[in-house]
């Protein structure tokens, strides 16, 4: 028998990809269905790992390794399902996308035809990025990883093979290099962590060494389980059983207990893998693998997960976006219902057809390479311009222009890589009005470039998007350590030239959550905690790191400084300039100028921080600002002007016009006179 065939077709891992498709299905419909379903890319992960290295470590073995038809065979394998769901997605997104969410999918299109979307949605990880259920191809990040590792990898092992070189020792090498470089980046770069392929490949690697030692195993082996003295094959099968048992424990245990709470990949990511490990080495002589696994069901799911994972995720997106609706149950389950059927016609007629033609292999997949590279780029059309979505209409063009007006430059900003800058407004004294927070104090430089003219102060922003102004707090999320901020802000405020210190930010975002989204807390923790937990209201932890923010604007108070704080503005999904197109799909595009929120509701949700923060101001002298006197009307807060134009650029932040002419509450603390501008003239 030679060594080639000893790596056969096995039915139960098409049934563990039917389990981790199932797993990553459940998550993406509601995560409480199964915390830690987005786990099952992991184990995709794992499994393509296994087959590859095995179909090469076969071919290797026999001396008939060859490139060409390696990757003629992936191209065939991946590349037909992707280039219809990139054409998908490109004429679902031209009927149902305002040109500036057009312009972003042309772009992640461009990323998933060139098997770099990994990359590109590792860039784009900030605060100011649209929410992932709002990115239909975010899931070709994993299949960019895969992509990556199929192009390094066989050139690797063919260079280590060749020189004859101990190639499962090699193996365990490069699995805990990547292993460790996941665990010690996860804290400190936890969002690069999960993009990125050298923290990634050891998942893939892991039965890589499976599928060696299986194809490499000696005749001698064998030999000696045939003239054991013992049953070796009831022990092997006993085994095999207990290694299946494991597995699958490991495998339930991740999916319940990981959530995406937690920093991952790092040490969590053992969990899926040496589960799915377990289960692979387990091989069919397993009772969970023969019976379990490999039931018809699963084998039939599992054949079409490829497909499956590339239809559901768009189909989600896109009907959370045409209905402005996050968790519509009506949706997600026509969704996901639409997933399987053309998931079954694209492995009938796209799939199939496509790896098992007889037209000759070189032109077929030169044809599907350059299907996919016209596609790339007619994403990089959409993405300049060239051509522009069916909504870029005058109807509706008001809301493209607030989705990208935001002033504060960005480029200059406070940056962890550069090292600690500020963002200056220089005036004619040396006098300077420090403004320290979050992006909710960056929104009002606009009115601040507008006052130049009528102060002498200067005006310098330390700020950094996402990050809280409190002393000792950090996100338990995010690449920045927030605390660092903090610490460079206040020996700013305690120069001498600083007269004025004014604090702002978008308080219940990381406290108490966002108004009118649930599960929309962006967890904080003490950075005294090791084990990171989130604050909450009312816990000591937050207690503690409240009296420290007094003792803080106090001891600024004792320099002779005045100091405000400003509390949150209006937040609500209703001020949402794409969720203001009522109807995606007609011809007339209506849009709703009319929305507004109760005043009242939003002051109760935000009360718990607000009453925080009030108590601080009068312990420590400072004045404290609420926007909601000077952007609410009465017992409401309109998400329009008056003549229609939205006030902000997304659910949270006001656009760059709106708040250079409504932000009359920033005049007070440059220009010291409260009342210059308090009629607003005509603008607001």
């Amino acid at each position: 028998m030679s060594l080639r065939t000893q790596f056969k077709y096995r039915p139960d891992v098409d049934g563990l990809r039917a389990i981790a498709i199932l797993a990553v299905l459940a998550f993406h419909a509601n995560p409480f269905l199964l915390p830690g379903g987005f786990v099952g890319v992991d184990v995709f992960f794992v499994i393509s790992g296994y087959l590859i290295s095995g179909v090469i470590f076969a071919r290797l073995s026999e001396d008939n390794f060859s490139f060409s038809d390696f990757y003629i065979r992936r191209i065939k394998r991946i590349f037909p399902s992707l280039i219809v769901i990139l054409l998908a997605s490109l004429l679902i997104g031209w009927f149902v996308l305002l040109p500036d969410e057009f312009s972003n999918l042309g772009k992640h299109i461009a990323a998933g035809g060139a098997f770099v979307a990994n990359i590109v949605y590792w860039q784009e990880a900030d605060y100011f990025a649209k929410p992932s259920e709002l990115k239909p191809l975010l899931h070709l990040w994993s299949l960019g990883i895969e992509e990556q590792f199929y192009l390094i990898w066989p050139p690797v092992l063919y260079f280590i093979w060749k020189r004859r070189w101990i190639v499962g020792a090699f193996i365990w090498l490069m699995i805990i290099a990547s292993f460790f470089t996941n665990v010690w980046a996860s804290s400190s770069m936890p969002v690069a962590t999960f993009y990125l392929p050298v923290t990634r490949f050891w998942e893939l690697l892991l039965c890589s060494w499976l599928a060696y030692s299986q194809i490499v195993q000696t005749e001698h082996v064998v030999a000696t389980k045939n003239n054991a003295s013992i049953s070796f094959g009831e022990l092997e099968i006993s085994f095999a059983n207990l290694k299946g048992l494991c597995g699958l424990l490991l495998l339930s245990i991740g999916f319940i207990s990981i959530s995406k709470d937690v920093v991952y990949p790092g040490w969590w990511a053992l969990l899926p893998t040496g589960g799915t490990f377990l289960l692979i080495s387990a091989s069919e002589e397993s009772w969970i693998n023969r019976n379990f696994l490999s039931c018809r069901v699963l084998v039939a799911i599992g054949l079409m997960s490829y497909p499956l994972y590339l239809w559901h995720w768009p189909l989600l997106s896109f009907g959370r976006i045409i209905e402005n609706e996050d968790s519509r149950l009506i949706i997600v389950i026509a969704a996901l219902s639409l997933s399987f059927l053309l998931s079954w016609l694209t492995t009938r007629f796209v799939e199939k057809p496509a790896r098992f033609s007889r037209y000759p292999s070189v032109k077929l997949t030169a044809g599907f390479a350059l299907a996919v590279a016209v596609i790339a780029l007619l994403g990089l059309g959409g993405e300049f311009g060239v051509f522009s979505s069916r909504l870029g209409t005058p109807t509706v063009s008001e809301l493209n222009i607030a989705l990208t007006d935001w002033k504060f430059p960005k480029d200059s900003n406070f940056k962890k890589e550069s090292g600690f800058r500020l963002v200056e407004q220089p005036g004619a004294t040396k006098s300077v009005v420090l403004f320290i927070g979050d992006s909710h104090i960056e929104q009002y430089i606009p009115r601040v470039k507008y006052l130049r003219a009528l102060t002498p102060h200067s005006v310098v922003f330390a700020t950094h998007e996402g990050c809280p102004p409190n002393p000792n707090v950090n996100l338990v999320e995010g690449d920045f350590l927030c605390h660092k901020f903090f610490d460079f802000a206040l020996n700013e405020a305690m120069k001498d030239g600083v007269k004025t210190v004014v604090f702002g930010a978008f308080w219940e975002r990381y406290f108490v959550g966002e108004f009118s989204i649930a599960r929309s807390q962006v967890p904080v923790y003490y950075t005294n905690d090791s084990l990171k937990r989130a604050l909450r209201i009312g816990d000591v932890a937050t207690s503690e790191v409240f009296r420290d923010l007094t003792n803080r604007l106090s001891s600024l108070r004792a320099y002779g400084k005045t100091t405000y704080i400003i509390l949150s503005n209006p937040t609500s999904p209703a001020f949402d300039p794409s969720r203001m197109l009522t109807n995606r799909l007609s011809l007339r595009q209506p849009v709703n100028t009319d929305g507004f929120i109760s005043r009242t509701a939003f002051e109760n949700h935000v009360k718990p921080i607000t009453t925080i923060l009030q108590d601080i101001a009068a312990t420590s002298g400072s004045m404290i600002i609420d926007p909601l006197d000077y952007l609410c009307e009465g017992l409401v807060c309109r998400t329009n002007t008056r003549d229609g134009r939205p006030k902000y650029k997304d659910s949270q932040h006001l656009r760059a016009t709106y708040a250079e002419n409504a932000a009359t509450f920033i005049d007070q603390m440059i220009v010291h006179e409260t009342d210059i501008f308090a009629d607003c003239p005509g603008r607001c």
